[in-house]
């Protein structure tokens, strides 16, 4: 499956969670790939861990 079809597929997911009225967030980090998350050092990875972590504080009211 491409990288594309991924992100795709994530979007439409997000898309109905939303309309299932599920509180979501959709973010998209564009050149990263799938597990980018996995090279600690680089700042895009460390966004994405900040973002996440903002995340669920966000929906678990913290």
């Amino acid at each position: 499956m491409s990288p594309a079809t991924w992100r795709d597929e994530g979007i439409v997911f997000a898309h109905r969670l939303i309309q299932a009225g599920v509180k979501t967030e959709v973010v998209h980090y564009p050149g990263t790939f799938h597990a980018a998350i996995g090279f600690a050092h680089a700042a895009v990875s460390q966004r994405i861990v900040t973002d996440r972590i903002g995340a669920l504080r966000r929906g678990l009211g913290t």
